[in-house]
């Protein structure tokens, strides 16, 4: 077996690429769960509530990539894109679950 020197090391290790990958999935579904309840108890309807989650999760990835300095970005992800674009499919379909639940448990539940 031959040594590598430190030149020849990868930019990022596989592992710690999945890892963060996860962590910042993770925070966009939960923020996603979170600000549905809002959209939802706060009674957004139909567009009101589509531009919400745009902008939530759009202001998610500024956070998210103000964060991750474009130096260490490359340990992150692979490709920058993965910053914006990661989870939007699950985080939107989480939006939705619990902005229909809690708009229609606000609905059923409330006192007249």
């Amino acid at each position: 077996t031959t040594m590598t020197s430190s030149s020849e090391a990868p930019k990022f290790i596989p592992q710690n690429v999945a890892h963060n990958k996860l962590l910042i999935y993770k925070c966009k579904v939960f923020t996603s769960l979170l600000f549905g309840l809002y959209a939802g108890l706060y009674g957004l309807l139909a567009f009101q509530g589509l531009s919400f989650f745009f902008l939530i999760f759009i202001l998610t990835s500024v956070l998210i990539k103000s964060m991750v300095q474009i130096r260490t970005a490359q340990t992150v992800t692979s490709e920058i894109a993965d910053l914006w674009m990661y989870g939007l499919a699950d985080s939107f379909l989480t939006f939705v679950l619990f902005w229909t639940l809690a708009y229609n448990g606000k609905w059923l539940f409330r006192t007249h």
